[in-house]
Formats: structure tokens, C-alpha cells, sequence
């Protein structure tokens, strides 16, 4: 049986040699190819994969939600909850461009009733758990 050298570093040649059946044994020391890990109350050493460990990943598709002007029931993509949606109504750009035009053409007194008018405003829907933006409506 060769004998393993003892230099390590450049040019360091290692010999490995069997020493029983499934072992190796590099420079005395015995390498299992897949270790035992304690039984009992004990757990698996870090890093310690079983021989036919697996991982499954399951990988959900949602159909495209429309959004409308009311609140609605959807499933949140970010905490995974089936919520209501929480709305916010802010004005959107047709909404300046409604206000500008009664201005142009001397409307201006009634330039405010497009900020007041539901179907001229941009709708947001939030999810009420993580506050995550989840679309938007617009008419």
C-alpha cells in the first residue's frame, strides 16, 4: 500500500487509498460517503443532505384580476391572504385635463366638479393586511 506524503502546499500530491468497502482514507483519516447522524433526541449535523433528499417547489398562477370601482375580494400576491381590497380615489390625469378644459372655455366656475365625480377619478386597490398596491381602475 502506497504511503500518503506529508507536505501540504505547492505540488503537494495526496494518495488515497480503500480502506473497507464505500470508505476512503486520505492521510489516516476515514471518509463515509454519506455520514450517519445521531438518533434519538439528537438532529442532523449542518449541512447534512440525505442521500435522496428532494425539494418540490409548487408554483401558483393567478388569473389577471380587473379591478373595478368597488371594493373586492381577491387572494394578495405578497402575504397570501384572501382579502377585501382597501380603495383610495385620487385624481387622475383626465381629471386635470376635465378641469383644464372647463377653464379654456370659461367654465371656470364649475372646474371643481371633476375632482368631485367618482367616474372622473383614478381608483386604487391596496391590500388592508400588508398594504401592498394590488391595481388600479379607471373609467
Amino acid at each position: 500500500m502506497p504511503m500518503p506524503t506529508p507536505a501540504t502546499g505547492p505540488g503537494f500530491k495526496t494518495t488515497i487509498y480503500p480502506s473497507a468497502p464505500g470508505h476512503i482514507t486520505v492521510h489516516g483519516q476515514t471518509s463515509f460517503p454519506n455520514p450517519p447522524f445521531p438518533t434519538g433526541e439528537g438532529s442532523a449535523p449542518s449541512g447534512y443532505i440525505p442521500p435522496h433528499a428532494q425539494t418540490v417547489t409548487q408554483v401558483v398562477i393567478q388569473a389577471p384580476v380587473n379591478f373595478g370601482h368597488k371594493s373586492q375580494p381577491v387572494m394578495c400576491s405578497v402575504c397570501k391572504h384572501e382579502v377585501l381590497t382597501r380603495i383610495d380615489v385620487e385624481p387622475s390625469t383626465q381629471t386635470h385635463l376635465c378641469a383644464l378644459l372647463m377653464c379654456a372655455f370659461g367654465i371656470w366656475p364649475c372646474c371643481c366638479i371633476p375632482y368631485c365625480v367618482d367616474s372622473c377619478q383614478k381608483i386604487n386597490h391596496y391590500c388592508p393586511n400588508c398594504g401592498v398596491y394590488l391595481g388600479s381602475y379607471q373609467n
